[in-house]
C-alpha cells in the first residue's frame, strides 16, 4: 500500500465489492481484534448520522474521556475518518496502521481469502489507529445500511438509528420497510438502542426486529418530544421533554434537523452514563455531563450542515430527497429571520440519486431566482446539462449549466448583493470542494 497526505492509493487490483462479515472477522482477528480493546457507540442511519456521532463525540471529549471517532466519508483528507479527541488522526499514526493492514490483507489473499473491500480496510486502519492512541471509547458511523457493514463486527453500550429516508436503494432496498430493516441490522441482543427515524413505518420495522431480538430498551423518538424550537443570533433553541422535566439547549447553528439529532444524542448519553461510570472511565456526574452536552451543541461546528461561508453564502450537504426535505424545513423556519432573501442556487448531483424529486423540491420549497448547475469531480456525476434540463422541466427559466465549479462558485458569487444569498447544496461531494476552494 501506498499512503500520501491528500491521497491514498492501496496497491491492489482484487478489491471484492462485498466481502461478507467473516471475512472482515478474520481481517481483525489477524489484527488482535482492536475494536475490542475499547468500548464503542455504533450509529446508523439514512441522514443525521454524521451529525449524532459528532455529538457524541464532543461531550464525550469534553468530559475528559479520550475519544475516537469514525466516519464516512471524509471532505478534506483521509485520515478525518480516525478522529482521536476532534482531531484528524496523524499522519505518522495513519501511515503505520495501513502498513500493519497491508501485511495482514496480504497473508489473508496468500490463504485464499479475498482481499477486504476499500471500507473494511479503512475501517481495520481506524481501529487499529484508536487501538495505539489508547482511547476509551470510540462512536462508530455506519458506511451504508448496518446489518452487513463493516462497524456492525462491534457489540457497543448503545445503538443508535436516525432518520431513515429512500437512498442507496440499488443496495438496501425499494421501500422505507426494506431500508429500516437493513438499518435495524446493527441492533444486538442485550444492547439497548434510541431511534429517531422521522417515519412511522421505519418505526415498526425496528421495533419488530427489536422485538425479536430481545431488545432490553428501545427508546422511540418523535417530534413531539421537542417542546418548542426559536430562532436567536446565536442559532437555534429548543425545549426538550426529558424524563418529565423540560429543559432548554441552544444549538450554534440554524439546522432544524440537528435539533432532533441533538435530542437523539441526549438520550444515548444518558442511557451508556452507568457504564462509563462503572467501567471508571469518567468520575464526572450526570449534571457534568449534561454541561458538557450543552458545550458541544451550542459550539457545533460539522461542515457542510447549514454551514454560512459568509453571510450571503449557506452550504449544506444534502444529498437525497429526505436530506433535501429538511433543508427545505430548516430554511423556512430562518427565511424571515435573513430579511427573506433572493435566492442564487449552485448545484450538483451523483447520477444515483433522485435528482429529479430532489430539483422539484427545491423548486417548489426555495424558488430561486437564479440557478447554475455543475459536475463535481466524481464517477457518479451526472452531466450539468441533463441537470439543467430537469430545472428547466420544473420551471426554472434563469439557469445556466458550468461543467467547472471554481468558476460555477466565481459566477454565482459575482451575482450577490444585498438583498442575496447563495445556497450551495445537492451533493457531499459538491460541499467538500467548495469548502476547498472558498
Amino acid at each position: 500500500m501506498e499512503y500520501r497526505e491528500g491521497l491514498i492509493r492501496i496497491k491492489s487490483d482484487n478489491f471484492t465489492g462485498k466481502s461478507g462479515p467473516d471475512n472482515l472477522k478474520y481481517l481483525m482477528k489477524l489484527l488482535g481484534d482492536p475494536q475490542g480493546s475499547f468500548l464503542s457507540i455504533h450509529v446508523a442511519g439514512t441522514n443525521g448520522k454524521g451529525s449524532v456521532c459528532k455529538m457524541l463525540s464532543d461531550t464525550l471529549t469534553l468530559m475528559g474521556i479520550r475519544t475516537g471517532l469514525f466516519t464516512s466519508p471524509h471532505l478534506h483528507t483521509i485520515r478525518e475518518r480516525a478522529m482521536i479527541d476532534g482531531s484528524p488522526a496523524s499522519e505518522e499514526a495513519f501511515l503505520k496502521a495501513i502498513e500493519k493492514v497491508d501485511i495482514a490483507a496480504g497473508q489473508m489473499v496468500s490463504e485464499g481469502r479475498p482481499y477486504p473491500t476499500f471500507f473494511e480496510i479503512i475501517f481495520a486502519v481506524s481501529m487499529l489507529i484508536m487501538k495505539d492512541e489508547n482511547v476509551s471509547i470510540a462512536v462508530l458511523e455506519t458506511g451504508l445500511g448496518g446489518r452487513l457493514d463493516a462497524t456492525n463486527i462491534v457489540t457497543p453500550l448503545v445503538s443508535v438509528i436516525t432518520s431513515i429516508g429512500m437512498d442507496h436503494m440499488q443496495y438496501l432496498g425499494d421501500t422505507i420497510e426494506e431500508i429500516a430493516y437493513e438499518k435495524a441490522g446493527i441492533l444486538k441482543k442485550g444492547v439497548p438502542a434510541v431511534c429517531f427515524t422521522g417515519d412511522e413505518a421505519a418505526d415498526k420495522v425496528i421495533e419488530k426486529v427489536a422485538f425479536e431480538r430481545g431488545i432490553p430498551e428501545v427508546m422511540m423518538l418523535g417530534r413531539s418530544d421537542i417542546k418548542g424550537v426559536s430562532v436567536t443570533k446565536e442559532g437555534l433553541r429548543f425545549t426538550a421533554d426529558l424524563s418529565g422535566v423540560e429543559e432548554s439547549f441552544c444549538l450554534g447553528n440554524y439546522a432544524l434537523y440537528e435539533v432532533y439529532n441533538a435530542l437523539e444524542a441526549l438520550k444515548a448519553l444518558d442511557i451508556i452514563y452507568p457504564a462509563l461510570m462503572g467501567s471508571g472511565i469518567t468520575g464526572r456526574s450526570p449534571e457534568e455531563m449534561r454541561n458538557a452536552f450543552r458545550s458541544a451543541v451550542r459550539e457545533l461546528s460539522w461542515p457542510a450542515r447549514m454551514q454560512f461561508l459568509r453571510p450571503d453564502i449557506l452550504l449544506d450537504g444534502a444529498h437525497n430527497e429526505d436530506a433535501v426535505r429538511a433543508f427545505c424545513e430548516s430554511y423556512e423556519l430562518i427565511r424571515d429571520h435573513l430579511g427573506n432573501p433572493e435566492i442564487i442556487l449552485l448545484t450538483a448531483v451523483s447520477s444515483d440519486k433522485d435528482y429529479r424529486t430532489m430539483a422539484g423540491m427545491i423548486m417548489k420549497e426555495l424558488k430561486p431566482d437564479k440557478i447554475y448547475v455543475t459536475r463535481v469531480r466524481s464517477d457518479r456525476a451526472l452531466d450539468e446539462n441533463l441537470l439543467k434540463s430537469v430545472y428547466e422541466s420544473f420551471g426554472a427559466k434563469d439557469i445556466y449549466a458550468c461543467p467547472d465549479i471554481d468558476e460555477a462558485l466565481n459566477m454565482a458569487i459575482s451575482g450577490l448583493g444585498e438583498g442575496k444569498l447563495l445556497i450551495i447544496l445537492g451533493s457531499l461531494y459538491l460541499a467538500g470542494e467548495i469548502r476547498g476552494i472558498e
